[in-house]
């Protein structure tokens, strides 16, 4: 999986699974490996949505019941500009959000509203958190269990 990447991947692979493994057990489930999907996406117990995201000094996850939320993202970068995609959409569509995808207006305090465009499956608009601290720009988005839900592309959701 990671045995063939340098030290500092196979290190922020790690720690980025320690916080998984700890979000998971807040909601009572037993350690078990996190490995990685068709996709590279963290594969989750039955029932669980989340996120891990690590960059240079920054890991974390984040795990909550599917029951109450249909996807969440988290990401952390070093705090510069961001590269392509949006990472709360992929382990739904399997696709990443080009730039025409979606619009995104920044509060300068900690919020932002993101608007979904053309023919994506979730549409509407979502609000999330943003943050910069320790050299990392971090943000986050939840999407609620209720938010409206069709086929886009072949994938029913």
């Amino acid at each position: 999986m990671i045995s063939g990447s340098v030290a500092g991947r196979r290190a922020a692979f790690v720690t980025a699974r320690v916080c998984a493994h700890r979000a998971l057990s807040t909601l009572g489930h037993e350690p078990r490996p996190v490995l990685p999907g068709v996709h590279n996406q963290p594969i989750r117990p039955d029932g669980v949505v989340g996120a891990i995201t690590h960059c240079t000094g920054y890991r974390a996850a984040a795990a909550a019941g599917q029951d109450e939320w249909l996807s969440l993202g988290i990401d952390a970068e070093p705090h510069a500009y961001l590269p392509d995609g949006l990472r709360t959409w992929f382990p739904l569509v399997r696709a990443s959000l080009d730039f025409t995808d979606i619009e995104i207006r920044i509060d300068p305090d900690i919020n932002f509203l993101s608007t979904t465009m053309r023919v994506l499956a979730l549409t509407g608009h979502y609000e999330g958190r943003w943050s910069v601290k320790r050299g990392a720009l971090m943000t986050a988005v939840a999407l609620p269990a209720h938010a409206l839900v069709t086929t886009v592309s072949g994938y029913s959701l």
